[in-house]
């Protein structure tokens, strides 16, 4: 597919007349689409409640506002840019998470330009125009800017990246190539693995301009540093200049690389039954399961490493099994599908009209991209940068695992080459060449297909759950009661939704709904110590104290780390005058979780010393 315009040809600059406030009228379109959005979510519970990394990065905002500029933990999870961005807006318009969206929003509307002036760039002005309308209904994109993660920057940098570099290709500034790096720069904060992106600028400068430019490499590597310098640094002064980049590329090796691995992301316990949700999100969980197999206890390092070795130990030693996973990620890249990570794309286009009404996406996309792509070396020099950064993007992912805002910064690619791949198509047809239509229908039409394969299949249990949270949090128990019925209805067998059921309906008072719902908890697990914990709460409120006892100590034996079953354990005890067994409860409780004061607060309101015997 052959470009119509080349990156050393003069710059475009637009139609006559009406034609040049066309694209100006297609993003006042794209933004009132979003805001549509941005109403609708901020009506939702969903738009305040924040779990994993959001959770994370909204602490750490709020640590930074209250003048914490450097934090004290290893950084975990990707970014810690973003939680300065996020301390920037709430100190201008409060610790509202809408005000975020909003500000993503924008930035996404940003992005549509940008891609609109650089498919004008490569492929011609007509280009241009479908690229923007691609990139404004791309739905995912849309969904993205509503969530407390830093992905739409990193999208929004791509895609500056790759403009600037075109730009400097033709101009040769200074400044263009350090508007490069440090766009690069911004991505790298939150992808690392984005470093190839100035891999694939660099070596495209090499060939436009037939010899290296030293002094563009220095500008480029220089605006790079001008965000990636602060933020290792940051990261070294919290960790004692332990740790420059992040402490969970081992685990998130381990997720995409373990004998369970499907290609998304599949946590390495997850043949136990359990997932990071019961240890309060990845990290602790990563801590819990690497302690278990070395037998001691270990720090955010030590686990990363543990996983490292692990996720490589699984590579090495099984190198069919990881060939077959490796090829399967590809086709995972490639599928139509959004492979949920935190919140599912489907779950909220259901609950979202202006979502819906955001129809473009991979299946659009993949196809009619991915051919254009394949075709583009026949297209000069400027298409070439594209796919470089597409392919090695792609390749520095698949180490890992698939999921949707893993992909996303590939996708403006994607669009402005799928741009290109509907309007030759379409001229080719108009033109009669049926031969070569004939051949690129069927080029579209088999990786449509290959895209569409039934790969995976994710089903929304999760994501009820998380509304159900959500309601909770916002004080609607009778919603979340709802939302709880839904995730039973996928999965009957799930024994922690049947204990918030019943912790739920313990709250309402509906004390022989909560013990059934809590009944079948046990009988599903019957070691679950929450379900046991919620029943001994349930005997207390009817004064049944030597069954609340029972339960209590079935709670405590099956999960110590249940602090308040302790204590209420402790306290019916010395209700009922065996005072002695109260202080043993609470000492042994007290051993088995070190640092909780709880248990010294407990044992001075029953009188007597706070050592054991």
């Amino acid at each position: 597919m052959a470009a119509s315009h080349r990156p050393d040809d003069p710059i475009p600059l637009g139609g006559r007349g009406l034609t040049r406030f066309i694209p100006l009228a297609l993003l006042a379109a794209i933004l009132a689409l979003r805001i549509v959005y941005l109403l609708q979510l901020s009506q939702s519970p969903l738009s305040t409640f924040l779990v994993e990394d959001q959770l994370v990065y909204q602490r750490r905002a709020q640590e930074i506002l209250s003048g914490h500029l450097i934090g004290n933990a290893p950084p975990f999870y990707s970014s810690t840019l973003y939680p300065y961005i996020l301390a920037a807006i709430y100190a201008v318009c409060g610790i509202r998470p809408t005000a975020v969206y909003l500000v993503q929003h924008l930035l996404g509307v940003a992005t549509c330009a940008l891609v609109f002036v650089l498919a004008r760039e490569i492929f011609g002005h007509g280009r241009s125009f479908v690229g923007l309308v691609l990139a404004g209904l791309y739905g995912p994109m849309v969904f993205a800017e509503g969530q407390i993660l830093m992905i739409s920057w990193t999208v929004f940098a791509v895609v500056l990246a790759l403009w600037s570099a075109v730009r400097h290709s033709r101009s040769g500034s200074v400044r263009s190539a350090l508007l490069c790096g440090a766009a690069v720069g911004l991505g790298m904060a939150d992808k690392p693995n984005l470093i190839v992106l100035a891999l694939a600028v660099a070596v495209w400068w090499r060939l436009t301009a037939g010899r290296w430019r030293w002094a563009s490499l220095v500008a480029l590597a220089a605006g790079a540093a001008l965000l990636v310098v602060p933020v290792a640094a940051a990261n070294a002064a919290a960790t004692g200049g332990r740790v420059l980049i992040s402490a969970s590329s081992g685990i998130n090796l381990a997720i995409g690389n373990n004998p369970l691995s499907d290609g998304t992301y599949t946590e390495p316990w997850a043949a136990d039954g359990q997932d990071s949700s019961q240890f309060q999100g990845l990290r602790n969980a990563s801590r819990h399961f690497a302690e278990g197999a070395l037998g001691r206890p270990v720090d955010d390092l030590e686990a990363d490493r543990y996983w490292r070795q692990a996720a490589l130990g699984y590579i090495v030693g099984r190198p069919l099994d990881e060939a077959r996973l490796l090829g399967r990620k590809i086709l995972l890249t490639i599928n139509r599908q959004e492979i949920p990570n935190i919140m599912s794309f489907d779950f909220y286009r259901a609950h979202f009209s202006a979502l819906r009404l955001c129809a473009v996406g991979f299946w659009l996309v993949g196809p009619f991209g991915l051919l254009a792509a394949l075709l583009s070396w026949r297209g000069g020099r400027g298409p070439l940068l594209l796919l470089a950064s597409l392919v090695l993007y792609t390749l520095s992912v698949l180490p890992f695992f698939v999921c949707d805002r893993f992909r996303l910064p590939i996708v403006p690619i994607l669009v402005m080459f799928a741009a290109e791949g509907m309007l030759t198509l379409y001229e080719t047809l108009r033109a009669r060449r049926f031969y070569r239509g004939t051949f690129l229908v069927a080029g579209v039409g088999a990786l449509a297909g290959v895209a569409s394969l039934p790969l995976a299949h994710f089903d929304l249990g999760r994501d009820h759950w998380m509304l159900a949270q959500a309601f909770l949090e916002r004080g609607d128990p009778d919603k979340a009661i709802v939302e709880y019925r839904a995730v039973l209805a996928i999965h009957p067998d799930q024994a922690s939704a049947w204990t918030d059921l019943g912790r739920v309906q313990t709250l309402l008072g509906r004390y022989s709904d909560a013990e059934q719902s809590l009944r079948q908890a046990t009988r599903i697990s019957p070691g679950f110590g929450s379900a046991h914990a919620t029943l001994g709460d349930i005997h207390r409120i009817r004064g049944a104290t030597g069954a609340a006892v029972a339960e209590y100590r079935l709670a405590v034996e099956a999960d110590p780390t249940l602090v308040n079953a302790w204590i209420s354990l402790a306290r019916l005890l010395r209700s009922d005058g065996q005072a002695e067994l109260a202080r043993e409860a609470l000492l042994k409780g007290r051993a088995l979780n070190p640092g909780v004061t709880l248990f010294d607060a407990a044992l001075r309101e029953m009188g007597g010393g706070l050592q054991g015997p």
